[in-house]
């Protein structure tokens, strides 16, 4: 129950500095194609019909950085991949820092191509020089939202 709870506080810690981060560097900027795609990502996968989230995520900040980490179930949370993005149109092209599941990809460049299937759901088709072949991804944007009649955070 302690992993939980301290796995969530994580979550919610990089949630809140990414949006502290993206509304400080936003502020009075015009809205482009790129506002779209920043925040915070969930994978999931459609199962028998459903939408089942993973442990996966993706923040995307408007500094041109990623991070991706993932909520193990039984063992610390880990941050497992960095990097820099471009966007072009429907493209988004991750430079790949380091990669720490796969340390094979560290220095590679994943070309992914994008669509908005609601306003905070995106499929994704990524292609590494390493994998060297089309993976699909669902991903579901993350929501700030405190309960009302909660404290805030």
């Amino acid at each position: 129950m302690k992993r939980i709870v301290i796995k969530t506080l994580v979550v919610i810690f990089l949630l809140g500095m990414s949006e502290f981060l993206t509304a400080q560097t936003e502020k009075n900027k015009p809205i482009d194609a790129s506002e779209q795609i920043i925040g915070v990502w969930n994978q999931a996968h459609k199962r028998a019909g459903k939408v089942l989230r993973t442990g996966n995520y993706k923040i995307i900040n408007s500094d041109g950085n990623f991070y991706s980490m993932v909520v193990w179930r039984y063992r610390p949370t880990t941050m497992v991949m960095s990097g820099t993005y471009q966007l072009s149109d429907s493209t988004y092209t991750e430079h790949i820092k380091k990669h720490g599941l796969r340390p094979s990809m560290n220095g590679t460049k994943s070309i992914l191509k994008y669509k908005f299937l609601a306003k905070d759901t995106l499929i994704t088709m990524y292609n590494n020089e390493v994998i060297n072949k089309w993976v699909p991804e669902l991903w579901i944007r993350v929501q700030y939202d405190v309960a009302p009649g909660s404290q805030s955070l």
